[in-house]
């Protein structure tokens, strides 16, 4: 019973780990979201741009060569992105306020 009541558990707090930081408000091509796995052994999953996309804690927003991407973080901030970048969203808490980010490459 033990055993069951956990997994229950852990199925509910999987979307509470995945807390929203903001939201893609404009992008030229080529951009996209990469979404880091759910569970240990899966693929990530990669999404093109487009606005309104969610963009949550660990996230990777990633252009190539002329792409371009802006988003609006929980705060009312502004995060642009340049051509050829590749950014991780660690964390980013509205109510501290305090982000953090883990810029790969890229401006």
């Amino acid at each position: 019973m033990r055993r069951v009541l956990f997994l229950v558990a852990l199925c509910f707090s999987i979307p509470v780990l995945a807390q929203k930081a903001g939201v893609i408000t404009r992008f030229n091509m080529p951009a996209k979201l990469v979404e880091p796995p759910a569970r240990p052994g899966l693929q990530e999953t990669s999404v093109a741009a487009a606005n309104n996309l969610t963009i949550k804690w660990h996230d990777v927003l990633q252009t190539e060569e002329g792409g371009r991407l802006r988003a609006q973080l929980n705060d009312g901030s502004i995060l642009s992105i340049g051509s050829k970048t590749r950014l991780v969203v660690q964390k980013h808490d509205d109510r501290a306020p305090q982000s953090s980010f883990d810029l790969s490459y890229g401006k």
